[in-house]
């Protein structure tokens, strides 16, 4: 099943993502030292995810009131892995796990869409994993005490 590209629930999430550092840069600062560097591997049907983005959002958190961001996101390199450095990496706490794993294809060829082919009236978002690992999966982790720690995300088919 294909999904067109932009529709009206991505270009609002564009703009809320635009007026992220208007809203995150206003009032004092943070001591944000609390967060922890965050890595892992995401597997899908026991192989690798090669491609996608993971977010973390906080369900309970130990972030010092008023910092700027709670959660975290980070992009699915090809050999399946991701990391969240302590600049961007999450306090501690427990998070949802969202996962989103998909393609860009040409509509009606189904030809992947390579370098400055992209047309965003053309173009078909494929997803690779079920739709439902972007937000509402289930699947949790809990962040600890340890500055450094290795969280795995398995998917199931």
């Amino acid at each position: 099943m294909t999904t067109p590209f932009f529709s009206f629930k991505h270009c609002s999430l564009l703009l809320l993502l635009a007026l992220c550092p208007l809203f995150a840069g206003c009032g004092p600062g943070v001591d944000e030292k609390g967060r922890h560097n965050i890595r892992g591997t995401v597997t899908y049907d026991g192989k690798p995810l090669t491609k996608g983005e993971i977010t973390f959002s906080p369900l309970e958190t130990q972030a010092p009131s008023g910092a700027s961001r709670l959660g975290g996101f980070a992009n699915i390199q090809s050999d399946g892995t991701y990391s969240l450095t302590r600049d961007s990496g999450l306090f501690e706490g427990t998070y949802q796990v969202g996962v989103r794993s998909y393609k860009l294809v040409h509509q009606g060829s189904k030809e992947d869409v390579v370098g400055n082919d992209y047309d965003p009236a053309a173009t078909e978002m494929v997803y690779l994993i079920p739709k439902k690992y972007e937000s509402s999966s289930g699947i949790t982790i809990t962040v600890g005490t340890d500055k450094n720690q290795t969280h795995n995300i398995v998917l199931e088919k």
